[in-house]
């Protein structure tokens, strides 16, 4: 019992001493680096007030710094209706208004979910930006097509090249050794039937 006691406490000094550091990475804008400990922290302490807080407002300054659309700004998927646009944004202010998170990620995270409001509420700007996203997508998508049609050609060529070399060899095996003349089909059978006769007499005798 004492034991368990000692160790949650340490998981939670080293839970705490873990979030300071995502802020000073945060500080120093290293957001992924922020992300990463503040993950740590609430690893090693589950229960730490306000770690998902925190990391919620790390990832939304990395969303904006890696220009991410707003709807990955907001955490939902993209053409997402006004409705669920609104919603979430009440459950965000919640989470990143700096009353509510004593992160220094926090003001500018509640900017940012603030901002991709604004932009998303106007149904002509969000209407055009759908529009955009959709032929983005249209066009990885198609990006994505063609490298997989070439990454299945390169395949194909190489199975082709390898059969290729395979029928060069065995024209290769089927002539005679001294003369380099081909082999009669007889002759190559016998040839074959000396090869690997021999090499299981080897193997017999190697046993014995």
């Amino acid at each position: 019992m004492a034991s368990t006691i000692s160790k949650n406490k340490k998981n939670h000094e080293a839970a705490v001493k873990a979030l300071d550091v995502a802020e000073s990475y945060f500080n120093h804008h290293n957001l992924d680096s922020a992300i990463k400990e503040a993950l740590q922290a609430k690893k090693l302490d589950p229960k730490l007030p306000n770690v998902d807080n925190f990391i919620t407002a790390y990832k939304i300054h990395r969303a904006v710094s890696t220009r991410k659309s707003w709807y990955v700004v907001l955490g939902i998927p993209e053409c997402t209706d006004s409705k669920a646009i609104n919603k979430k944004y009440k459950e965000l202010a919640l989470v990143v208004h700096p009353d509510k998170n004593g992160s220094a990620a926090a003001d500018g995270a509640f900017r940012h979910v603030k901002a991709a409001l604004d932009f998303l509420s106007d149904p002509a700007k969000k209407k055009a930006y759908d529009l955009s996203l959709r032929a983005t997508d249209r066009v990885r998508a198609a990006a994505a097509a063609r490298k997989a049609a070439e990454a299945k050609n390169a395949a194909a060529a190489a199975v082709k090249e390898a059969e290729a070399a395979a029928a060069r060899n065995e024209i290769n095996a089927r002539k005679r050794p001294r003369s380099g003349e081909p082999m009669s089909a007889l002759e190559y059978d016998i040839s074959l039937l000396l090869k690997y006769s021999s090499k299981h007499m080897a193997r017999k005798f190697y046993v014995c």
